[in-house]
């Protein structure tokens, strides 16, 4: 067989997918498939002994997941571990975050010995080396999945490192040290840091770690997101280029400087890649691309030829061996995905000697490369940048000189750091030029597009019209591809057109309220947006809940805001949202506030921003589109109870999408919900927003008989200070029965309905 190991490395993805999405019927499939694929193969009288082999490539995949996830004791508590610090790194809050892996864990009393790979946050001032044996004591728990849709994934990251625990060290204890050549290496690593700190300013001191050593935790935040929206955020890692242009530099010198021979200026290659590797930070992209320059310079020494593919599919099996969860990695899949496609499209890009040529290669690798990233990039950061192969122009051919020059101003920095900043200024220039050019770039109208991230048979349809573009000259290809991009299409517009579903989540913003309304002709409202006393305003619920919910969705625009009542715990995200976000309306409670503190704060962003203020109140509705309407039902405009108490001001709305209906009641309370029954309101209800986070003062028997809801949706946090929800709300609540979801234990809770039927989803169980 030409290329066994990139038949392998499929196999065994699709081994490490069964074993997390399918029950063990879907092994016996696949090994079905094995043998019937066996089976033509042999007719076609092609070789098949390895074809044999492919349903163990199957079984050590799920094997490998079924070890990653190897049942964890469920540490949720103070606990004391020992071992060894296997790399270090300083976060944003400058403390020190370790990797930590530990061979004894000491909780409840008992004591486990079997090795786990803990993630460390230390206090600040507290500092380690790696290889440092030490002990822990402090609040270890298992990585959480995210609450909602965009936000960040603790449980995913750590699971594509390998990492079991993340604890808080609440006291740290130093009782050895344990110096092997891995940790020297890293040691190395971290002198070159010190002498980058040295010779840069902070910003580009953060960009040639990210670069040359692999250390991202120094990057500027902005910077990051600049780079990200032209286009050129690859360079920002240790990749294969990098791992390229450091091959090749040192096979030109050893070469032509000490006159060695093609066979052993290879071999010293291989031995100091291999340290490069664990230099950089062992990071994927450069795994990969050591594996394979490694298997390209073992190809010199032997005189053979080297299949590209065979290469990545023997890199992918190593790599997924050792990390299963690494399949659903950003790196991983652009690594792999981007090589891949190169290479097939080598046709269309071409290639040249004039400059033109040159040029012209430049622009189509770089649209290639864009056009193949583009679904991956829009899956993990929802929005694709459109003018990086021009900015990659710029970039790329400049970027063997930064890295090459970088190296050099970081190792004369270790002996003479004159010198190093001698070498470092045509570094520090080269930055300011890519700054320039991220800049200029980015300025460009629609220069980034907000896609949200697509739904995965979206992706699955893209990738085959890509395919059948790389396989053209195949008979048949032409109608394959009409009906392939017709589908697509049908695909894309068939909520609007079709099912006209209409989104209502209810987001997980700790102890708060917030919910999103998505309509099928893409309508947004916002009803609260949650708020954390503690945070600062612009780190708070909506900068990092709402905010990625919207770009997970690909929400442009809000067409309104309802701010309920000016509690903190359901003003502050409004206020955020319509700050750092395109807002066109804030709908406010007609009431005297008794704390009008966010209720200024608010108006004044409004008018600064150009979003419209309108006052509403009990009796007021909008219609949203034909489907659905939007209906105030509270409060007065006589402020009837007068006890300084602004949760009486809270708005009631209800969302009528055809034959289905969402009471949201803010925190009103039992008095409030008094009023409106004997206002004659129609308050029934297919869903009810709990009020008031299930307190024991809201909910009251005959409010919830009035609204008659089948579901009813409970906003708090987890472990709260309130209590919240009540026992005695969910028992009201529970006699009506109603199903009962709660944003503490089941994250975002989504539900999705066309007016007549009404479906649930949650982010968690």
């Amino acid at each position: 067989m030409k290329r066994p190991f990139l038949l392998g490395a499929v196999f065994f993805i699709a081994g490490i997918i069964c074993g997390r999405y399918i029950p063990i019927w879907g092994y016996a499939a696949l090994f079905l498939v094995c043998l019937i694929f066996y089976a033509i193969t042999k007719k076609q009288k092609v070789k098949t002994n390895f074809v044999l082999l492919l349903p163990i490539f199957v079984l050590i995949g799920g094997l490998a997941l079924l070890h990653a996830n190897i049942n964890l004791p469920n540490y949720d508590g103070i606990c004391g571990v020992r071992g060894v610090v296997e790399s270090t790194s300083i976060t944003k809050s400058n403390r020190q975050m370790l990797i930590f892996k530990a061979d004894e864990v000491y909780y409840d009393g008992k004591i486990n010995s079997q090795d786990y790979k803990i993630q460390v946050l230390l206090d600040e001032g507290v500092l380690v080396k790696q290889g440092d044996l030490i002990a822990v004591r402090g609040r270890i728990n298992r990585p959480e999945s995210a609450n909602n849709p965009g936000a960040f994934n603790q449980l995913a990251y750590a699971n594509a490192r390998g990492i079991h625990y993340q604890m808080f060290a609440e006291k740290i204890t130093k009782y050895g040290e344990k110096r092997t050549m891995l940790e020297r290496i890293s040691e190395f690593r971290e002198k070159i840091n010190e002498v980058y700190d040295r010779i840069f300013p902070n910003t580009e001191a953060g960009l040639v770690k990210a670069m040359v050593t692999g250390d991202t935790s120094g990057l500027d935040e902005d910077i990051r997101s600049l780079y990200g929206d032209a286009g050129i955020a690859h360079i920002l890692a240790v990749s294969g280029l990098h791992t390229g242009i450091l091959a090749f530099f040192i096979l030109f010198i050893l070469q032509k400087c000490f006159g060695m021979n093609k066979r052993s200026s290879s071999a010293v290659v291989m031995i100091l890649l291999l340290g490069y590797a664990v230099f950089a930070g062992g990071k994927i992209a450069v795994i990969r691309a050591v594996i394979m320059m490694e298997i390209l310079l073992f190809g010199n020494i032997i005189y053979r030829d080297v299949d590209v593919f065979n290469s990545l599919g023997f890199a992918a099996i190593i790599i997924l061996a050792i990390h299963p969860y690494q399949l659903w990695d950003v790196n991983f899949q652009l690594s792999f995905v981007t090589s891949c496609g190169l290479i097939l499209a080598g046709n269309f890009i071409m290639g040249g000697h004039t400059f033109k040529e040159k040029l012209i290669y430049g622009v189509n690798t770089g649209i290639v490369v864009n056009i193949i990233s583009f679904p991956i990039i829009a899956w993990h950061f929802y929005k694709i940048p459109v003018f990086g192969s021009f900015a990659n122009l710029i970039v790329l051919p400049l970027i063997g000189i930064l890295v090459g020059f970088a190296m050099i101003s970081g190792l004369i920095g270790l002996v003479w750091i004159q010198a190093a900043s001698f070498f470092g200024g045509t570094v520090f220039v080269i930055l300011k030029i890519y700054e320039g050019t991220c800049r200029v770039f980015t300025a460009i109208p629609f220069s980034t597009i907000l896609t949200g991230r697509p739904q995965f048979t979206w992706i699955v349809l893209y990738y085959t019209l890509l395919l059948i573009i790389f396989f053209w000259k195949i008979k048949g290809q032409k109608v394959a591809f009409s009906i392939n991009l017709m589908i697509l299409l049908v695909f894309i517009t068939s909520n609007r057109l079709i099912f006209k579903n209409t989104d209502v989540a209810f987001i997980d913003v700790g102890q708060g309220d917030c919910a999103v309304i998505h309509t099928f002709d893409n309508k947004t409202y916002i009803i609260d947006g949650g708020g954390k006393a503690e945070t600062d305003f612009g780190s708070n619920t909506g900068k990092k809940c709402i905010i990625p919910y919207l770009e997970s969705r690909g929400i442009k625009k809000v067409d309104g805001v309802f701010v309920t009542h000016m509690d903190r715990d359901h003003a502050i995200g409004c206020a955020e949202a319509i700050d750092f976000y395109d807002v066109e309306n804030v709908y406010l409670s007609n009431y005297d506030w008794s704390d009008d503190t966010l209720y200024n704060l608010i108006t004044q962003i409004a008018n600064r921003r150009g979003t419209k203020i309108n006052y509403i109140g009990a009796g007021q509705e909008a219609n949203i589109n034909s489907e659905t309407t939007m209906q105030c039902l509270y409060p007065y405009d006589t402020k009837i109870i007068d006890d300084n108490n602004d949760n009486h001001g809270s708005l009631v709305l209800k969302l009528c999408v055809g034959e289905k209906s969402i009471l949201f009641t803010g925190d009103m309370e039992g008095e409030d919900e008094m009023l409106l029954m004997l206002s004659g309101a129609d308050v029934n209800a297919d869903v009810l927003k709990v009020s008031h986070h299930g307190s024991k003062n809201s909910s009251t028997e005959k409010f919830l008989e009035a609204v008659g809801a089948k579901t009813a949706v409970i906003s708090c946090g987890k472990n709260n200070n309130y209590g919240h929800p009540s026992i005695e709300t969910l028992w009201r609540i529970e006699d009506t029965q109603a199903d009962i979801y709660t944003t503490s234990k089941y994250g975002c809770i989504t539900i999705t309905t066309d007016g007549k039927d009404m479906n649930i989803k949650t982010m968690k169980r």
